[in-house]
C-alpha cells in the first residue's frame, strides 16, 4: 500500500460490532475509533442476531462496496456467538461450520486485497454477558 493510502476499515459481525446494549451507542467499535484519533474511514456493519452463516453471506457484497482502490482497505470481523445460541433445542449453527464459514470469508479477504482481523467482543464484556440476557446476546 502506498504511504499516506486511505485506511478504510469495515468492521462486520453481530450485535457486539453493532454495539447493541452500549448506553452510549457506540460498543467497542466506536471506541476503537475515538482511540484511533481520526483519519479512518470506518463503517460499522454488525447486525443484531447475525450468525457466522449470515455474515458470510453478506460480507463480500457489503465490503467491496465499501473498498476503494488504492486505498489501504480492511476488515474486522468479529462473529460466532450466535452460532453457539440454541432455538429449538438445537444449536443454530455446528462449530464445524462456524469454522468453515470464518475461513471462507478470509479467503475472500485473500481474494480481494483486503487485510482481515479476526476478533472476539472485548474481555470485559464476557464477565457479565449471558446468553439468556436478550439484550447483550448478540
Amino acid at each position: 500500500m502506498p504511504e499516506g493510502a486511505q485506511l478504510r476499515i469495515c468492521f462486520i459481525g453481530d450485535s457486539f460490532v453493532q454495539g447493541i446494549g452500549d448506553p452510549e451507542y457506540r460498543g467497542w467499535v466506536g471506541r476503537v475509533l475515538e482511540a484511533t484519533g481520526g483519519g479512518i474511514t470506518a463503517f460499522n456493519l454488525g447486525i443484531r442476531r447475525n450468525t457466522s452463516e449470515d455474515v458470510l453471506r453478506r460480507c463480500r457484497q457489503e465490503i467491496l462496496a465499501r473498498s476503494v482502490p488504492d486505498a489501504d482497505n480492511r476488515l474486522v470481523i468479529s462473529c460466532g456467538s450466535n452460532d453457539t445460541l440454541e432455538e429449538d433445542g438445537k444449536i443454530r449453527v455446528d462449530p464445524s461450520d462456524s469454522l468453515h464459514n470464518l475461513a471462507a470469508i478470509l479467503d475472500q479477504c485473500r481474494h480481494s486485497g483486503i487485510a482481515p482481523l479476526v476478533g472476539s467482543r472485548p474481555a470485559e464484556w464476557c464477565k457479565s454477558w449471558s446468553p439468556r440476557d436478550p439484550v447483550s446476546a448478540g
